[in-house]
């Protein structure tokens, strides 16, 4: 047998090898052949071409994997998965990566009752503020489901009203809710907190505090003046639990309840420095002395005239915003910038007020005014006031002298604080002494001194009182 007979005799031995190979893997799976796949939704329904179908059926090649038709849906039940079988064994559960379409076959939905079904619980990401959690992953229909706040950053808050499951709020006095019979995602909306702001011993300091807010939320820029007694000068002024510095008359809020500690001290009288004031065309600046102390508090007014406000007010070129300055160890001189106003420019003016028992808004802006020009005085109307008081008003945060009250280069909003003043005392009519009392109104227990204007000698005094039936 000669060489290249063999080669041929090889060559056909391979392609019977390959032939042979090909038939038993026809025979395993025969060309072309079809199989019936139904999907049963076992009461419930597939919604095909607007129209609800209670089973789906797919022709596919035999031995070929299947795809998952759009899970059905039934009336108070939740689809849990597809099965082989009506037993609902695990061991049925259909696992697509290994099923493949030998034969036809029916696969069945597996339901479960919504009232039942551990419907899952998800939670809004509201790091870095804060992190809401829930003591279980899941819950079924009626159970009560707790939550829990973390605050990872203690400048904000809970805004009120805000916890909702779904469009349902939550109670925030217990964080607990009832599961319903679907799915809950847990929404929230965080504030930032405000503080409280504190004077140390205010009622015993030697002076007194004007703070441009009682409470402030972190960030805010909280104005403070500290305008000491006759005789006494500020020593110093602290501002505790709070990492923000003092920056001229005011500072900015942390995140905790600031205590401000001011120290007065009494003025040496004896050293005395000069005032003077510097004159302008259309303003006139008052002072209440000429000459003054190191630490005393000195009160000063600028005037303008009509169609002019001041702008800015200096003490040696160092601006001063309030009505007053602090007397430093050299003479000062008293500068202001003075401007004539442009009335085509307005800026909104919103009034805020506390609320009052008597009722609502008790203090108006003359003519119900809203709009005002840079340096146009603004006017209050206090008719209505009665047995109150205006205790501060304050623009933007700063304290303002009631009668010198100017609108600033921008829209503002005007606070105004107001103070019981007590009960009117009158004299009665047939009282045949001349007298002046210290007070005019007074609260309950206050001390009231009696003064009397007319000699006694040889005569009688006596002194009565009683309330008038509505209760003055």
């Amino acid at each position: 047998m000669n060489k290249k007979t063999i080669i041929l005799f090889f060559l056909l031995l391979i392609l019977l090898a390959i032939f042979g190979c090909t038939a038993c893997s026809n025979k395993d799976v025969p060309a072309n052949k079809t199989v019936f796949i139904s999907f049963n939704a076992n009461g419930g329904t597939f919604l095909v071409e607007d129209q609800n179908q209670p089973t789906l059926s797919f022709q596919v090649r035999q031995g070929d994997s299947i795809i998952l038709p759009s899970s059905p849906t039934k009336e108070g039940y939740v689809f849990i998965d597809w099965y082989l079988s009506l037993d609902f064994k695990e061991t049925d559960r259909l696992n697509l990566t290994l099923f493949k379409a030998v034969e036809s076959k029916t696969i069945f939905a597996k339901w479960e009752s919504v009232e039942t079904y551990p419907h899952i619980i998800a939670i809004g990401d509201y790091q870095p503020v804060a992190i809401i959690s829930a003591n279980k992953e899941r819950a079924s229909m009626g159970e009560t489901v707790s939550l829990d706040i973390s605050y990872s950053d203690y400048g904000y808050r809970l805004k009120e009203g805000s916890l909702m499951a779904n469009d349902i709020p939550i109670d925030e006095s217990t964080f607990s809710f009832v599961m319903p019979s679907s799915e809950v995602f847990i929404s929230a909306v965080f504030e930032l907190r405000p503080f409280d702001i504190n004077v140390i011993n205010e009622e015993y300091l030697d002076g007194k505090i004007l703070l441009g807010a009682r409470t402030a939320k972190r960030g805010e820029i909280v104005s403070f003046y500290a305008i000491p007694k006759m005789g006494y000068k500020v020593e110093s002024i602290t501002i505790l639990n709070n990492g923000e510095p003092i920056i001229g008359n005011s500072f900015i809020m942390g995140a905790f309840d600031t205590n401000i500690n001011v120290s007065f001290s009494k003025i040496d009288l004896y050293d005395q420095f000069k005032i003077e004031k510097s004159q302008y065309p259309n303003a006139d600046i008052n002072c209440s002395k000429n000459f003054a102390s190191p630490g005393e508090y000195v009160y000063f007014d600028v005037v303008s005239d009509q169609d002019f406000f001041v702008e800015s007010v200096f003490a040696n070129e160092i601006q001063i915003y309030e009505n007053g300055f602090i007397m430093p160890f050299k003479n000062v001189t008293l500068s202001a910038t003075i401007k004539e106003i442009n009335y085509s420019e307005k800026y909104q003016l919103t009034l805020s007020q506390q609320p009052f028992p008597i009722g609502s808004q008790i203090v108006k802006i003359e003519g119900d005014k809203e709009y005002f020009s840079e340096g146009e005085k603004i006017e209050l109307d206090i008719s209505a006031l009665s047995d109150y008081v205006i205790d501060s008003v304050a623009i933007n945060g700063v304290f303002m002298q009631l009668d010198r009250l100017f609108m600033p280069k921008n829209d503002a909003v005007m606070t105004v604080e107001v103070a019981y003043r007590g009960k009117r005392i009158y004299f009665h009519e047939e009282s045949t002494v001349n007298v002046s009392l210290s007070h005019e109104y007074a609260l309950e227990n206050e001390l009231i001194k009696i003064s009397l204007l007319d000699s006694l000698e040889g005569k009688k005094f006596s002194f009565k009182y009683w309330e008038y039936p509505n209760g003055n």
